[in-house]
């Protein structure tokens, strides 16, 4: 077997070839980082993904934030007779939903971040 087809094989076979290994060998060693990473780069692939999914829930976060204080703005302009009334009920506890569901997403992006740390 020659020096390129060791190679590819290992590249098939998700191995890497240690350069103080002798060419003739016929095994590889297979070599992981952390357990986790193949030299494919799937790690990678999935470490870019969760980077993806990050930035959209601060995006997410950001909407919901400007969705709270339109919503909030919404109920203090409302007259002092429907505040008290079901409508000023529904509309408060739209507002406490929102404000727990934007929470909840900036708790999972700063989780993720964890991840990275």
């Amino acid at each position: 077997m020659t020096k390129r087809q060791q190679e590819e094989t290992a590249v098939r076979e998700g191995c890497t070839l240690r350069a103080s290994e002798p060419a003739g060998r016929r095994f590889f060693k297979r070599v992981f980082r952390r357990g986790f990473e193949s030299p494919t780069g799937t790690r990678f692939k999935r470490r870019n993904q969760l980077r993806d999914i990050r930035q959209q829930l601060r995006d997410i976060h950001e909407r919901l934030d400007i969705l709270c204080d339109e919503e909030l703005e919404a109920y203090d302009n409302m007259p002092e007779s429907i505040r008290d009334s079901a409508r000023g009920d529904a509309a408060q506890s739209a507002i406490d939903t929102l404000e727990s569901v934007r929470d909840q997403v900036l708790e999972a992006a700063d989780e993720i971040d964890e991840i990275f740390e």
